[in-house]
């Protein structure tokens, strides 16, 4: 008698923890598709991405009105704004070389808001992506570059202006390729 006791009361403590269990993944699973739409409006207004030079894997993202520092790897960072739109990064990829007809320093197209260039070789430890569309002005200061973006924000890199600005208006030109695309 007290064993079929215990299990009747066993088998209500497991049934209410699988009813705990689906509601909190539901109310998490609510949470997340609002993280999402918050992160993909968000995502217009990326002035560039980076790795942490002090910080194993963390990645900062630079915002218009703020910065986040996520987990992970600037690649995994990347395949999430790109794979938000909806897109795969090798296709985005190969189509900026095919189009460009450059194969280092590839451009990378998300949408009408966010192209994204690199300015430093995929096994530099320190990685930079710039969103074209939000540079206001290069200044170059001696061997380095002063990127201005609205918002009053500023990015100093290690690299010279030529390389920036020819990137920049390669980013440019492959955004005017995408855009006149989609109008036809």
């Amino acid at each position: 008698y007290q064993q079929a006791e215990i299990a009747k009361q066993l088998q209500r403590s497991v049934s209410s923890v699988k009813l705990y269990r689906r509601s909190v993944l539901k109310k998490y699973q609510q949470f997340m598709s609002k993280a999402e739409v918050y992160i993909m409006l968000d995502k217009n207004q990326l002035l560039y991405v980076m790795t942490q030079p002090d910080l194993e894997r963390l990645t900062r993202c630079e915002f218009v009105s703020h910065s986040y520092l996520y987990p992970g790897s600037l690649n995994k960072v990347l395949n999430y704004l790109i794979s938000s739109s909806r897109l795969d990064i090798k296709h985005q990829i190969a189509t900026s070389k095919n189009l460009l007809h450059i194969n280092k320093l590839v451009p990378i197209y998300v949408n009408q808001h966010l192209t994204l260039f690199p300015i430093k070789q995929q096994r530099a430890p320190l990685q930079i992506y710039i969103n074209a569309h939000q540079i206001r002005g290069l200044t170059s200061k001696g061997s380095r570059t002063l990127i201005y973006f609205g918002a009053r924000k500023q990015l100093l890199v290690d690299e010279g202006y030529t390389l920036i600005r020819k990137k920049w208006l390669e980013s440019l030109s492959l955004a005017t390729f995408y855009n006149q695309d989609i109008e036809l």
